[in-house]
């Protein structure tokens, strides 16, 4: 995830581009072989086969099944607020920010990567998760994607160490005087 802004009363965070980009890049030609097998299937009057069907649904299925998650953390507000952008809707949600805990969590998925002399070593890849125990729900936070370790642990512990640090506007209020007794 990118910080788009970071205030001492606002914290906008959104999932990264390239891997929405890579996405449709990848999920484009399946695309336009479906399109195109299925025309010309049409107007050959014939039923498409089962590889123009194939790359059509998994071209479809991409394009609809990827998403961009922006997420405001507004504490002059008291709210969070969540968008999720897909390619035909948008789903925005508000949270109150009372007793928002962040935490990370490890999923069963992994990554393999290899490295210069080709031995291949596996990363889990792990979620950051804002939940309120009030109503115990839970907003996942996952990068597009996933996020490996240190990049999960320093998504969280931004969003904890911005949870928990005051406000200008709590810190310039000023103290009222204390009551004096003539006496």
């Amino acid at each position: 995830m990118k910080i788009l802004e970071q205030t001492s009363t606002r914290l906008v965070l959104q999932d990264s581009r390239i891997s929405l980009a890579l996405t449709a890049f990848v999920c484009a030609p399946f695309l336009a072989v479906g399109f195109l097998g299925m025309g010309l299937a049409i107007a050959e009057g014939v039923f498409p086969s089962f590889f123009v069907l194939f790359c059509f649904v998994v071209g479809l299925a991409g394009w609809l099944w990827v998403s961009r998650k922006t997420v405001w953390i507004d504490k002059s507000e008291n709210k969070l607020t969540l968008e999720v952008k897909k390619l035909l809707s948008q789903k925005t949600t508000e949270y109150p920010l009372d007793e928002l805990s962040v935490r990370v969590q490890k999923t069963a998925f992994v990554r393999k990567r290899y490295s210069s002399n080709l031995t291949r070593r596996r990363e889990f890849i792990y979620v950051v998760i804002l939940e309120r125990p009030a109503d115990s729900q839970k907003i996942e936070l996952s990068g597009n994607y996933g996020f490996n370790r240190e990049q999960a642990v320093k998504i969280a512990a931004l969003i904890q160490s911005f949870l928990t640090t005051p406000s200008d506007a709590t810190l310039r209020q000023p103290t009222p005087d204390p009551p004096t007794t003539d006496l």
